[in-house]
């Protein structure tokens, strides 16, 4: 096939698998997937940070629909530092798989929220 990139890694952005009004099935597309990186903005749905990383939030719901596929939490760019922490912390310690974080921003990326991303790297 023309145009299609040998080695390429290839995933998809979603929304959280409990908002299945949505229609989308992570665990119907995951077979042709390298990686699902979940949308985990807790404070656009007015849930608690902890819902990132808890039993029941949305990576425990994406690992039980894609398996053993790689996750790539997607987080936004607006919370507090302690925010940060709490979620930084949830995922480390229950899923210390997850090694990649996605970001997400409204608008356009400006130098200073990509200073404060990389900041956080060292956490």
């Amino acid at each position: 096939m023309d145009g299609i990139t040998p080695g390429l890694f290839f995933g998809a952005y979603i929304l959280p698998p409990e908002f299945v009004e949505c229609g989308q099935d992570v665990a119907k597309f995951m077979p042709y997937m390298d990686f699902i990186a979940p949308m985990a903005y807790f404070d656009d749905w007015d849930f608690p940070p902890s819902w990132v990383y808890d039993d029941t939030g949305i990576l425990s719901q994406t690992r039980q629909k894609t398996g053993g596929a790689e996750i790539i939490a997607t987080l936004d760019t607006d919370w507090t530092d302690a925010q940060y922490h709490n979620v930084h912390q949830g995922i480390r310690a229950n899923f210390p798989e997850i090694s990649n974080l996605g970001f997400f921003v409204y608008g356009k990326w400006t130098d200073n929220e990509m200073k404060k991303i990389n900041n956080r790297a060292s956490w």
